[in-house]
C-alpha cells in the first residue's frame, strides 16, 4: 500500500515495473483533492492486481 500525492490511485509505470508479486493486491490511495469523493471528500482508495505488466482493478468494499 502506498499513496500518490498528486495523481490518481492507479499504478504508475514505476509501480508496474516494481510489481514482482502477481498474487499481491496493490492498494493505492490518492491524496489529490481532485480524486476525492465529491460527496464526502474522502480520499480515493483503489486496489489492483499487476500480473506480467498488466494492471487489473479489484473492487474494494471499504466500510
Amino acid at each position: 500500500m502506498h499513496s500518490h500525492v498528486r495523481s490518481p490511485a492507479r499504478p504508475s509505470p514505476t509501480d508496474v515495473s516494481l510489481a514482482f508479486y502477481p498474487e499481491a493486491l496493490y492498494v493505492l490511495v490518492s491524496l489529490s483533492p481532485s480524486e476525492a469523493d465529491p460527496a464526502t471528500g474522502t480520499e480515493s482508495v483503489r486496489a489492483w492486481r499487476i500480473v506480467d505488466g498488466l494492471v487489473h482493478e479489484v473492487a474494494l468494499d471499504v466500510a
